[in-house]
């Protein structure tokens, strides 16, 4: 926040920066001598639409799947925690992380504070947060219980069954032999929230023999 930078935060910063282009040059020969940069090209456009998605706030709360046991008020107060924290952050230019720590979500969305001893008592939620923010938050708390249910809302999903890990070895012993063969991590063909959300659609659907589940996760690769 400083300004002008010191000489040597300048030389800290082209450090940084000082062979990137170099780096550029040689990976993208790499790539084109084996036919793989449109894959890279593909994976920053979507990380690109990603970023830029008007909707990423309202799936935010989706990564928190230990609250897949919290209850539909929980979840959706969760969902409007995240939004608001991302809004606020933008409005003051500042990381989320300023507003409120990611650590303080869960114990804030698990209680739905209605008063300000009710914050007060959750631990890691700071007096100054608590007095530049409280209202907001007990406003939100105070919005959500008056909603009415939204029946197109998404749940956070519950982890796999037991009786799923068969089928969750096999798609990962499927990919990982692709990703060998390819050359590749294993986590860059199939991540595992990738995989997990696969399988969830699998197991909700109407198919019932465990192996059509796993050869159809042998035909992804």
């Amino acid at each position: 926040m400083q300004r002008p930078l010191s000489e040597s935060q300048l030389s800290y910063a082209v450090e940084d920066v000082r062979f990137l282009l170099d780096i550029h040059q040689i990976l993208t020969m790499r790539l084109k001598e084996n036919e793989r940069l449109s894959w890279v090209q593909e994976e920053c456009q979507g990380l690109i639409k990603q970023g830029r998605a008007t909707n990423a706030s309202q799936k935010y709360y989706l990564k928190f799947r230990n609250a897949c046991h919290f209850s539909y008020n929980q979840q959706r107060f969760l969902q409007a925690l995240c939004v608001w924290r991302e809004e606020e952050a933008r409005r003051q230019d500042r990381p989320k992380g300023f507003i409120l720590e990611e650590s303080c979500l869960l114990p804030i969305a698990e209680v739905m504070p209605e008063s300000q001893g009710d914050l007060h008592a959750i631990q890691g939620v700071g007096k100054r947060q608590i007095a530049r923010y409280g209202e907001s938050i007990l406003s939100l708390v105070a919005q959500v219980n008056t909603e009415s249910p939204d029946d197109l809302f998404e749940a956070i999903p519950a982890p796999l069954r037991k009786e799923s890990k068969p089928l969750l070895d096999g798609v990962k012993k499927a990919s990982s032999n692709k990703a060998k063969a390819l050359g590749l991590k294993p986590e860059l063909l199939l991540r595992r929230k990738t995989l997990e959300a696969l399988l969830q659609k699998l197991l909700h659907s109407k198919i019932t023999n465990g192996r059509v589940y796993f050869k159809a996760g042998e035909d992804l690769f």
